[in-house]
């Protein structure tokens, strides 16, 4: 059934069906193992050998592959995306409701649940309710959703360029040598910034139908505030403090 451009938040699938088709459970379950493995090996050869190797850096050793997987395998659909003709919708996007956009967003809920998990078990102080639990049970529905409407390939297109600056985040994270103050900051800009109001901009005026813009716009005013406060601390006199994101 092909997507109506006019209409991409009609049901394709029902929930209970995408969580429990093999095109879904078998890359999240996959996913989830990749994730362990990725921890507990990360976190013997290289976190617990850090002077900084507390809770901290170990929170955001499944952000660094969460983030390099999303922007390795998001980016060819966003091509696709940015390859679109004027006249064409993301109904034209070869990659919106394929399996390889489905693995994409099986892999992103797996990432946000094993981010629970693990984080309940070796680093609990750093997993908090609104930026934990209530953000990861928030996206994964949104996954669910966009996945439900044939839209998923559209969601991980964006979340690829948008992941960009979570990898110098994550890596400066998990060891301060890594750590670009600049360079998170240029790219949070021009990812979450620039190219987030890009999507908005561009959904309000190809679905003049209906509230679907809204989706992408939901988000941005808390894109706003980070990018805020992070040029609070890149710029002010003294002592530059950390400023906890995402």
């Amino acid at each position: 059934m092909p997507v109506d451009p006019n209409s991409p938040w009609l049901a394709r699938y029902i929930l209970h069906d995408v969580i429990l088709s093999p095109r879904f459970y078998q890359p999240f379950l996959a996913s989830c193992l990749l994730h362990a493995v990725w921890y507990f090996g990360i976190n013997a050869t290289l976190v617990s050998k850090l002077p900084s190797g507390g809770q901290k850096a170990k929170a955001w050793i499944s952000a660094l592959l969460t983030s390099s997987v999303t922007v390795a395998g998001g980016l060819p659909v966003c091509w696709q995306f940015l390859q679109l003709d004027p006249l064409q919708t993301t109904a034209d996007l070869t990659d919106l409701d394929t399996r390889y956009s489905w693995c994409l967003g099986a892999f992103f809920t797996a990432s946000l649940w094993m981010d629970c998990l693990l984080g309940t078990l070796f680093y609990p102080a750093q997993l908090q309710l609104v930026t934990g639990w209530i953000h990861h049970i928030t996206y994964t529905y949104i996954i669910l959703w966009h996945i439900s409407r044939g839209q998923v390939g559209l969601l991980m297109a964006c979340s690829a360029v948008q992941e960009i600056p979570t990898i110098l985040l994550a890596s400066g994270s998990i060891n301060k040598r890594w750590r670009t103050d600049i360079g998170f900051g240029v790219a949070f800009f021009l990812t979450r910034v620039c190219f987030h109001f890009a999507t908005i901009v561009y959904a309000f005026r190809v679905y003049t139908v209906g509230w679907y813009w809204v989706i992408p716009a939901l988000p941005f005013p808390v894109h706003l505030a980070w990018f805020y406060r992070w040029g609070v601390g890149f710029f002010s006199q003294g002592k530059r403090r950390e400023i906890k994101l995402e």
